[in-house]
């Protein structure tokens, strides 16, 4: 469950800025990427686990990635972004329960089965017992599984939720069961078919240039192509058909995945103590977030959008040994700094970011540590204007 879902609101100020920050943010995320992330295909910009940022000609051997002189084995990867970039909506597809993402035509769903022409692996028929959703119409290839993440049913094209149990799927409408009837709606007014919540699972996670997500063992990498082993079969690609892979396993937690507390500190001419709510609006999480269609840019696939004067903690770290990730300046037109805590302690700071500033490398020891805070605020205690920081791939490593 992403941190949104345990973050209380911050009063009294106003919430309408919160909600323009995560539009906002999503542009912003893009630029929060790995720096030199413009590699040319076949090389490949790197974070690893412990805190190296790897640049170079990219190769695969015997489970471990080479990049440039330094290498290092592939479940330790963080994040690894290709030259390639990848596309940015998925028009039709299938989100699998455990988080793989398939891009291709739906011809039908019947009999507890989906018969599927997937673009990369041919006609499939797929047992319902593996499927988590129904791509019927375009949605952020960047962000699928948050696409998919409300109850059964459907969401229609104008974002409408309808829960119920879907008993089929056609070329022409899509049945329901609300209650006890079914309910028949015309296929093109439904953009996702949803039959249950989608899990990623521990491994080695590939996002092509297509918008396909496949969890997998990269056997070679190198000039002639890439070649992955699936759950589907061997599947070998042009090297320009991979956009990045990431590792999700014990080893490496996602921060933002974990619930944290939220508070807010007042500004200088606020007169309330800092303070807590009871929503969920204090922060913005976005997991996976995308770029406008026609943005030239590949993003960061997992990070954390904080406005300015908040502070997020969490107080169970799971016997993680470090802190590693990136930060940088948002959405707004201040100057803010951006630190981790300690059990209350700082123990780093980004020092002065204004925007544009280029991510800078978070690496903390938690060695010891009950509580770890990230906290963002602004650079001139006197300022009024807006700000955020944006924290990309923040990961406790084991």
């Amino acid at each position: 469950m992403p941190v949104s879902a345990h973050l209380p609101a911050l009063r009294p100020r106003p919430r309408g800025w919160l909600r323009a920050l995560g539009l906002a943010g999503l542009a912003a995320l893009c630029a929060s990427r790995l720096p030199g992330a413009d590699a040319a295909p076949g090389t490949a910009v790197a974070l690893a686990s412990d805190g190296q940022l790897l640049s170079g000609a990219a190769s695969v051997a015997t489970g471990t990635l080479s990049i440039g002189a330094a290498s290092t084995t592939i479940d330790r990867i963080i994040d690894c972004h290709f030259g390639a970039s990848r596309l940015h909506w998925l028009d039709q597809g299938v989100i699998l329960a455990d988080g793989q993402v398939l891009r291709g035509a739906v011809h039908e769903f019947q009999n507890g089965e989906l018969a599927f022409a997937c673009d990369l692996l041919g006609e499939q028929k797929i047992p319902a017992t593996t499927l988590g959703a129904i791509v019927l119409s375009p949605v952020n290839a960047g962000r699928p599984l948050e696409a998919a993440s409300a109850s059964p049913g459907v969401v229609l094209a104008n974002g409408e939720h309808i829960a119920g149990q879907v008993s089929f799927v056609d070329q022409n409408a899509v049945g329901i069961t609300v209650g006890k009837r079914v309910r028949t709606i015309p296929r093109d007014r439904i953009r996702l078919v949803i039959l249950r919540s989608c899990v990623p699972q521990s491994g080695t996670w590939v996002q092509l240039t297509s918008g396909d997500r496949l969890c997998a063992t990269v056997t070679a990498l190198g000039d002639d192509g890439v070649t992955l082993g699936t759950s589907f079969g061997t599947v070998h690609l042009p090297i320009t058909g991979l956009a990045g892979l990431w590792s999700e396993t014990p080893g490496l937690q996602p921060l933002d995945r974990l619930p944290a507390v939220a508070s807010r500190i007042p500004s200088f001419d606020e007169d309330f103590a800092a303070s807590q709510g009871e929503e969920p609006l204090a922060a913005i999480t976005l997991a996976g977030a995308g770029a406008p269609p026609d943005s030239p840019v590949d993003e960061v696939r997992r990070g954390i959008v904080m406005p300015v004067g908040t502070t997020l903690t969490w107080a169970a770290l799971g016997g993680a040994a470090s802190l590693i990730g990136l930060v940088g300046p948002g959405p707004g037109t201040d100057t803010v700094v951006c630190a981790v805590l300690l059990d209350g302690k700082e123990v780093f700071s980004s020092g002065p970011m204004p925007p544009g500033t280029a991510p800078r490398l978070v690496h903390v020891p938690l060695t010891g540590a009950t509580a770890l805070a990230l906290q963002v605020r602004h650079s001139d205690p006197t300022a009024l204007g807006g700000g955020s920081a944006i924290w990309s791939w923040p990961t406790l490593v084991k």
